[in-house]
């Protein structure tokens, strides 16, 4: 994990620099969408998931939690007896 975000942490602090150019920036900025590209492989990935359920357990992270659902919305009440004929959008 520290690989991409590192990457992307130094970039950040380069952009925020007073001094840089233009070609200076579009140099950083190429250089680490390359570097990001050549970690999108299936090796990389299995290297980081390892690294996460490493992580997780490390952590006591139970990775098979299922995600709450949402609230159902619900039609406000000042709503209740009209009718819809045509959206906007």
């Amino acid at each position: 994990m520290d690989r991409l975000l590192g990457k992307i942490k130094i970039l950040s602090d380069q952009l925020k620099s007073k001094s840089l150019d233009f070609g200076t920036a579009h140099s950083l900025i190429s250089a680490v969408i390359n570097q990001i590209s050549e970690l999108r492989n299936e090796e990389e990935f299995s290297k980081l998931y390892d690294q996460i359920i490493e992580f997780s357990g490390e952590n006591n992270i139970d990775l098979n939690n299922k995600m709450k659902e949402r609230r159902a919305r619900k039609t406000s009440t000042r709503f209740n007896n009209c009718l819809i004929t045509c959206t906007i959008g």
